[in-house]
Protein backbone atom coordinates (compact mmCIF):
# COMPACT_ATOMS: atom_id res chain seq x y z
CA UNK A 1 0.00 0.00 0.00
CA UNK A 2 1.49 3.51 -0.58
CA UNK A 3 1.74 6.02 1.57
CA UNK A 4 -0.63 7.68 0.22
CA UNK A 5 -3.16 4.79 0.59
CA UNK A 6 -2.45 4.32 4.28
CA UNK A 7 -2.59 8.16 5.22
CA UNK A 8 -6.11 8.21 3.53
CA UNK A 9 -7.39 4.89 5.33
CA UNK A 10 -6.31 6.43 8.55
CA UNK A 11 -8.12 9.41 8.17
CA UNK A 12 -11.71 7.74 7.39
CA UNK A 13 -10.82 5.59 10.62
CA UNK A 14 -10.22 8.58 12.92
CA UNK A 15 -13.51 10.60 11.10
CA UNK A 16 -16.00 7.68 11.81
CA UNK A 17 -14.25 7.20 15.85
CA UNK A 18 -15.14 10.98 15.73
CA UNK A 19 -18.50 10.79 14.59
CA UNK A 20 -19.23 7.59 16.95
CA UNK A 21 -18.23 9.75 19.71
CA UNK A 22 -20.28 12.77 19.42
CA UNK A 23 -23.53 10.97 18.69
CA UNK A 24 -23.18 8.76 21.84
CA UNK A 25 -22.58 12.59 23.56
CA UNK A 26 -25.59 13.19 21.91
CA UNK A 27 -27.71 10.72 22.93
CA UNK A 28 -26.44 11.06 26.83
CA UNK A 29 -27.41 14.70 27.06
CA UNK A 30 -30.72 14.27 25.45
CA UNK A 31 -31.14 11.65 28.06
CA UNK A 32 -29.75 13.72 31.02
CA UNK A 33 -32.24 16.52 29.75
CA UNK A 34 -35.42 13.85 29.61
CA UNK A 35 -34.97 12.34 33.11
CA UNK A 36 -38.55 11.21 34.38
CA UNK A 37 -40.04 12.59 37.48
CA UNK A 38 -43.03 11.03 39.47
CA UNK A 39 -45.78 9.47 37.72
CA UNK A 40 -44.27 10.49 34.48
CA UNK A 41 -44.02 7.26 31.84
CA UNK A 42 -40.97 6.22 30.25
CA UNK A 43 -40.38 5.81 26.05
CA UNK A 44 -37.96 5.64 23.49
CA UNK A 45 -37.82 8.72 22.23
CA UNK A 46 -34.32 9.11 19.89
CA UNK A 47 -33.70 12.68 19.55
CA UNK A 48 -33.17 12.92 15.89
CA UNK A 49 -37.14 11.08 15.56
CA UNK A 50 -38.95 13.95 17.85
CA UNK A 51 -38.76 17.70 18.56
CA UNK A 52 -41.53 18.24 21.34
CA UNK A 53 -40.07 17.43 24.50
CA UNK A 54 -41.15 14.00 25.95
CA UNK A 55 -43.56 14.44 28.99
CA UNK A 56 -44.50 17.99 28.30
CA UNK A 57 -47.63 19.48 30.58
CA UNK A 58 -50.51 21.15 28.70
CA UNK A 59 -53.14 22.80 30.37
CA UNK A 60 -56.93 22.92 29.01
CA UNK A 61 -59.93 24.79 30.34
CA UNK A 62 -63.10 23.06 30.72
CA UNK A 63 -65.31 23.70 27.82
CA UNK A 64 -62.49 25.18 25.44
CA UNK A 65 -60.38 24.19 23.20
CA UNK A 66 -56.98 22.76 23.36
CA UNK A 67 -53.86 21.39 21.11
CA UNK A 68 -51.27 18.62 21.67
CA UNK A 69 -48.15 18.79 19.48
CA UNK A 70 -45.90 16.31 18.50
CA UNK A 71 -43.38 17.54 16.14
CA UNK A 72 -41.25 15.43 14.68
CA UNK A 73 -37.27 15.70 12.34
CA UNK A 74 -37.76 16.49 8.66
CA UNK A 75 -36.31 12.45 8.31
CA UNK A 76 -38.32 10.63 10.41
CA UNK A 77 -40.23 7.66 8.50
CA UNK A 78 -43.49 6.05 9.09
CA UNK A 79 -47.15 6.70 10.06
CA UNK A 80 -47.52 9.01 13.31
CA UNK A 81 -50.58 7.72 15.54
CA UNK A 82 -52.13 9.23 18.85
CA UNK A 83 -53.01 7.12 21.82
CA UNK A 84 -54.92 8.14 24.58
CA UNK A 85 -53.32 6.00 27.48
CA UNK A 86 -56.39 5.56 29.92
CA UNK A 87 -58.04 2.92 27.95
CA UNK A 88 -55.68 2.41 25.14
CA UNK A 89 -57.51 4.19 22.57
CA UNK A 90 -56.26 4.75 19.22
CA UNK A 91 -57.47 8.54 18.42
CA UNK A 92 -55.85 8.75 14.88
CA UNK A 93 -53.45 7.66 12.36
CA UNK A 94 -51.59 9.86 10.04
CA UNK A 95 -54.10 12.18 8.66
CA UNK A 96 -57.46 9.87 9.36
CA UNK A 97 -59.54 10.03 12.63
CA UNK A 98 -60.13 6.43 14.41
CA UNK A 99 -61.93 7.95 17.47
CA UNK A 100 -65.64 7.79 17.58
CA UNK A 101 -65.92 11.03 19.53
CA UNK A 102 -65.95 13.94 16.93
CA UNK A 103 -64.52 16.41 19.46
CA UNK A 104 -60.99 14.68 18.48
CA UNK A 105 -59.51 15.81 15.10
CA UNK A 106 -56.04 15.69 13.65
CA UNK A 107 -53.72 18.35 12.00
CA UNK A 108 -50.62 18.87 10.08
CA UNK A 109 -48.46 21.68 10.06
CA UNK A 110 -44.61 21.39 8.90
CA UNK A 111 -44.00 18.06 10.93
CA UNK A 112 -46.07 18.97 13.40
CA UNK A 113 -49.03 16.38 13.88
CA UNK A 114 -51.33 18.31 16.44
CA UNK A 115 -54.24 16.63 18.39
CA UNK A 116 -57.32 19.04 18.81
CA UNK A 117 -59.07 18.68 21.37
CA UNK A 118 -62.97 20.48 21.63
CA UNK A 119 -64.95 21.52 24.29
CA UNK A 120 -62.79 19.87 26.61
CA UNK A 121 -64.14 17.95 30.12
CA UNK A 122 -62.45 16.95 33.10
CA UNK A 123 -62.45 13.28 31.99
CA UNK A 124 -59.96 14.18 28.90
CA UNK A 125 -57.23 14.73 31.88
CA UNK A 126 -54.22 12.01 31.25
CA UNK A 127 -51.31 11.18 29.38
CA UNK A 128 -51.76 11.04 25.52
CA UNK A 129 -49.10 9.32 23.34
CA UNK A 130 -47.40 10.48 20.07
CA UNK A 131 -46.31 7.38 18.02
CA UNK A 132 -44.35 6.62 14.86
CA UNK A 133 -44.44 2.78 14.00
CA UNK A 134 -40.76 3.12 12.97
CA UNK A 135 -38.88 -0.07 13.82
CA UNK A 136 -38.77 -0.56 16.34
CA UNK A 137 -41.89 1.90 17.19
CA UNK A 138 -40.89 5.11 19.34
CA UNK A 139 -42.80 7.22 21.13
CA UNK A 140 -43.48 10.54 23.16
CA UNK A 141 -46.52 11.76 26.23
CA UNK A 142 -47.77 14.48 26.63
CA UNK A 143 -49.97 15.00 29.76
CA UNK A 144 -52.75 17.32 29.79
CA UNK A 145 -54.33 19.35 32.66
CA UNK A 146 -58.26 20.26 33.06
CA UNK A 147 -58.83 23.06 34.69
CA UNK A 148 -62.46 24.98 35.65
CA UNK A 149 -62.15 28.95 35.39
CA UNK A 150 -64.22 30.74 37.86
CA UNK A 151 -65.09 34.20 38.31
CA UNK A 152 -64.73 36.56 40.82
CA UNK A 153 -66.54 39.86 41.90
CA UNK A 154 -64.16 42.15 44.27
CA UNK A 155 -65.63 42.59 47.40
CA UNK A 156 -68.68 39.98 47.55
CA UNK A 157 -71.00 38.33 49.07
CA UNK A 158 -72.50 42.42 49.82
CA UNK A 159 -71.33 45.94 49.00
CA UNK A 160 -72.71 49.36 50.06
CA UNK A 161 -73.28 52.50 47.97
CA UNK A 162 -74.49 55.96 48.63
CA UNK A 163 -77.13 56.70 47.03
CA UNK A 164 -76.50 59.33 43.93
CA UNK A 165 -72.60 57.95 43.78
CA UNK A 166 -70.98 55.67 40.86
CA UNK A 167 -71.66 52.00 41.15
CA UNK A 168 -68.60 50.20 40.20
CA UNK A 169 -68.36 46.21 40.03
CA UNK A 170 -65.22 44.15 38.35
CA UNK A 171 -65.77 40.75 37.59
CA UNK A 172 -62.42 38.82 37.42
CA UNK A 173 -61.79 35.31 36.38
CA UNK A 174 -59.46 32.93 37.61
CA UNK A 175 -57.78 29.73 35.69
CA UNK A 176 -58.80 30.38 32.43
CA UNK A 177 -56.66 29.50 28.97
CA UNK A 178 -58.30 31.82 26.50
CA UNK A 179 -59.64 35.07 26.35
CA UNK A 180 -63.52 35.75 26.88
CA UNK A 181 -65.75 35.73 24.22
CA UNK A 182 -68.56 37.96 26.51
CA UNK A 183 -69.84 38.68 29.49
CA UNK A 184 -73.45 39.34 30.67
CA UNK A 185 -74.19 40.76 33.75
CA UNK A 186 -77.61 40.26 35.33
CA UNK A 187 -79.71 42.07 38.10
CA UNK A 188 -81.80 39.79 39.55
CA UNK A 189 -83.09 37.29 35.81
CA UNK A 190 -82.79 40.36 34.11
CA UNK A 191 -79.82 41.07 32.02
CA UNK A 192 -78.89 45.08 32.26
CA UNK A 193 -75.58 45.01 29.64
CA UNK A 194 -77.36 47.65 27.86
CA UNK A 195 -79.45 48.62 30.47
CA UNK A 196 -80.12 52.99 29.88
CA UNK A 197 -83.29 54.41 31.45
CA UNK A 198 -83.65 58.38 32.12
CA UNK A 199 -83.16 59.22 35.81
CA UNK A 200 -81.91 56.01 37.13
CA UNK A 201 -78.10 55.91 35.40
CA UNK A 202 -76.79 54.52 32.72
CA UNK A 203 -75.30 51.00 32.75
CA UNK A 204 -71.87 50.87 31.08
CA UNK A 205 -69.64 47.15 30.60
CA UNK A 206 -66.09 46.91 29.83
CA UNK A 207 -64.44 44.05 29.06
CA UNK A 208 -61.08 42.67 28.02
CA UNK A 209 -59.31 39.10 28.10
CA UNK A 210 -60.14 38.25 32.28
CA UNK A 211 -61.76 41.14 33.38
CA UNK A 212 -65.43 42.78 32.86
CA UNK A 213 -66.15 45.99 34.92
CA UNK A 214 -69.64 46.93 35.29
CA UNK A 215 -70.49 51.10 35.73
CA UNK A 216 -73.72 52.36 37.24
CA UNK A 217 -73.08 56.46 36.35
CA UNK A 218 -75.95 57.23 39.67
CA UNK A 219 -76.86 54.80 42.00
CA UNK A 220 -80.64 54.85 42.76
CA UNK A 221 -83.12 52.61 44.68
CA UNK A 222 -83.58 50.92 41.05
CA UNK A 223 -80.00 49.59 41.11
CA UNK A 224 -80.33 47.97 44.69
CA UNK A 225 -80.39 44.09 44.59
CA UNK A 226 -78.81 40.80 43.24
CA UNK A 227 -76.08 41.23 40.30
CA UNK A 228 -74.58 38.44 38.20
CA UNK A 229 -71.16 38.28 36.48
CA UNK A 230 -72.05 34.93 33.63
CA UNK A 231 -68.80 34.94 31.30
CA UNK A 232 -69.07 32.97 28.12
CA UNK A 233 -66.00 30.25 29.89
CA UNK A 234 -66.48 30.36 33.42
CA UNK A 235 -68.61 29.78 36.07
CA UNK A 236 -70.83 32.76 37.23
CA UNK A 237 -70.41 34.73 40.60
CA UNK A 238 -72.86 36.98 42.34
CA UNK A 239 -72.91 40.14 44.95
CA UNK A 240 -75.96 41.65 46.48
CA UNK A 241 -76.03 45.52 46.62
CA UNK A 242 -77.45 48.17 48.70
CA UNK A 243 -77.81 51.58 48.21
CA UNK A 244 -77.19 53.66 51.52
CA UNK A 245 -79.59 56.52 52.05
CA UNK A 246 -78.14 58.10 55.37
CA UNK A 247 -76.38 56.34 57.45
CA UNK A 248 -78.12 52.81 56.52
CA UNK A 249 -78.76 50.63 54.05
CA UNK A 250 -81.55 50.92 52.80
CA UNK A 251 -82.78 47.22 53.35
CA UNK A 252 -82.75 47.89 56.55
CA UNK A 253 -84.85 50.82 57.03
CA UNK A 254 -87.22 49.26 55.22
CA UNK A 255 -86.74 46.25 57.82
CA UNK A 256 -86.87 48.93 60.83
CA UNK A 257 -89.77 50.81 59.24
CA UNK A 258 -92.15 47.69 58.87
CA UNK A 259 -90.97 46.77 62.72
CA UNK A 260 -92.61 50.34 63.77
CA UNK A 261 -96.01 49.96 61.89
CA UNK A 262 -98.75 50.65 64.21
CA UNK A 263 -100.52 47.43 65.17
CA UNK A 264 -103.78 46.43 63.76
CA UNK A 265 -107.16 46.43 65.30
CA UNK A 266 -107.26 42.89 65.81
CA UNK A 267 -103.73 42.58 68.41
CA UNK A 268 -105.02 45.46 69.73
CA UNK A 269 -108.32 43.27 70.71
CA UNK A 270 -106.39 40.46 71.69
CA UNK A 271 -104.14 42.12 74.04
CA UNK A 272 -106.51 43.51 75.74
CA UNK A 273 -108.57 40.49 76.17
CA UNK A 274 -105.47 39.03 77.86
CA UNK A 275 -104.86 42.24 79.86
CA UNK A 276 -108.30 41.05 81.60
CA UNK A 277 -107.91 37.67 81.49
CA UNK A 278 -104.62 38.34 83.61
CA UNK A 279 -106.30 41.03 86.15
CA UNK A 280 -109.13 38.08 87.14
CA UNK A 281 -106.69 35.46 87.59
CA UNK A 282 -104.45 37.86 89.76
CA UNK A 283 -107.37 38.95 91.96
CA UNK A 284 -109.39 35.47 92.55
CA UNK A 285 -105.83 34.30 93.68
CA UNK A 286 -105.28 37.22 96.13
CA UNK A 287 -108.74 36.83 97.71
CA UNK A 288 -108.88 36.33 101.65
CA UNK A 289 -110.29 32.64 102.80
CA UNK A 290 -112.61 33.97 105.84
CA UNK A 291 -115.28 32.12 107.38
CA UNK A 292 -118.95 32.32 105.98
CA UNK A 293 -121.60 34.33 108.20
CA UNK A 294 -123.68 32.58 110.11
CA UNK A 295 -127.82 33.37 110.65
CA UNK A 296 -128.80 33.71 114.15
CA UNK A 297 -130.50 30.51 114.96
CA UNK A 298 -128.74 28.59 112.85
CA UNK A 299 -126.42 25.42 113.28
CA UNK A 300 -122.67 26.29 113.64
CA UNK A 301 -120.78 24.29 111.81
CA UNK A 302 -117.02 23.88 113.47
CA UNK A 303 -114.63 24.96 110.89
CA UNK A 304 -111.37 23.47 113.02
CA UNK A 305 -110.79 22.56 116.15
CA UNK A 306 -108.23 24.03 118.92
CA UNK A 307 -107.95 22.23 122.49
CA UNK A 308 -110.97 20.09 121.75
CA UNK A 309 -113.20 23.32 121.27
CA UNK A 310 -114.50 25.09 118.25
CA UNK A 311 -113.77 28.18 117.00
CA UNK A 312 -117.67 28.99 117.20
CA UNK A 313 -118.02 28.10 120.93
CA UNK A 314 -114.37 30.45 121.54
CA UNK A 315 -115.98 33.46 119.74
CA UNK A 316 -119.51 32.17 122.18
CA UNK A 317 -117.02 33.07 125.40
CA UNK A 318 -115.66 36.35 123.83
CA UNK A 319 -119.11 37.78 123.27
CA UNK A 320 -120.69 39.94 125.77
CA UNK A 321 -123.92 38.66 126.67
CA UNK A 322 -127.30 41.01 126.85
CA UNK A 323 -127.72 40.95 130.78
CA UNK A 324 -125.13 42.79 133.28
CA UNK A 325 -122.54 41.22 135.33
CA UNK A 326 -119.90 39.64 133.27
CA UNK A 327 -120.12 37.20 130.08
CA UNK A 328 -123.04 34.97 128.89
CA UNK A 329 -123.56 32.64 131.21
CA UNK A 330 -122.06 34.35 134.26
CA UNK A 331 -125.56 36.83 134.30
CA UNK A 332 -123.82 40.58 132.85
CA UNK A 333 -122.07 42.41 130.48
CA UNK A 334 -119.56 42.63 132.73
CA UNK A 335 -116.09 44.85 131.42
CA UNK A 336 -115.21 42.75 128.47
CA UNK A 337 -112.79 43.52 125.99
CA UNK A 338 -115.25 42.84 123.31
CA UNK A 339 -117.99 45.07 124.56
CA UNK A 340 -118.83 48.03 122.55
CA UNK A 341 -118.12 51.78 123.67
CA UNK A 342 -122.18 51.98 124.15
CA UNK A 343 -121.96 48.95 126.60
CA UNK A 344 -118.88 50.51 128.47
CA UNK A 345 -120.60 53.08 129.09
CA UNK A 346 -123.49 51.83 131.00
CA UNK A 347 -121.54 49.59 132.87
Amino acid sequence: MTPTGSLLVCALWMASLWSCSTSDQEGARWTSSNKLGPGEVSAKVPSERFVTQNNSVVTGQVGASVVLHCKTSSATGGLVSWIRKRDYQLLTVGLQTHSSDERFTINYVHWDWQLHIRFVQPRDAGAYECQVSSHPPTSLFVHLEVVEAESEILGAPEKHVKLGSILRLVCIMHHTTEPLSYVFWYRGTEMINYESEEGTGSVVVESDDHTSVLMVTRASRHHSGNYTCAPSNAKPTSILVHILNGEYPAAMQHGVSSCMSPPSLATVALVALLAQLTAALTLTLHLPLSPPRQQRGSTRIPLHKTDGRTAAERWEELRPSDAQGGPRGQGGTGNSLLATPTQRKLS
